[in-house]
C-alpha cells in the first residue's frame, strides 16, 4: 500500500509539472509545454484537476481538441 506521505509528493510532483508548463507556454516554448502537459497527465490520470488544469493549457496553445479531451477525462 502506498503511504499519504509518498501520494502527496507524487501529486505535488504533477501540480508542479503543470506549473512548468504554464510558464514553458509563458515564454512560447510550445514543444516543452506539450511535454510537460504530457507527462502531468500521465502521471495524475486518476485527478480531475490536472485534467481541468491541462485543458485550461491545451486551450491557451490553441489545441481545441486536445483541450476538450482533457475535459471530457476530467467529467469521467
Amino acid at each position: 500500500m502506498t503511504s499519504r506521505k509518498k501520494l502527496r509528493r507524487a501529486r505535488r510532483h504533477t501540480l508542479g509539472l503543470l506549473d512548468e508548463a504554464a510558464t514553458a507556454l509563458d515564454r512560447d516554448e510550445l514543444a516543452l509545454a506539450r511535454k510537460l502537459l504530457g507527462r502531468a497527465v500521465e502521471q495524475g490520470f486518476m485527478n480531475p484537476r490536472v485534467h481541468v488544469e491541462a485543458a485550461a493549457l491545451w486551450q491557451e496553445m490553441g489545441r481545441r481538441a486536445e483541450a476538450e479531451a482533457a475535459v471530457r477525462r476530467a467529467l469521467e
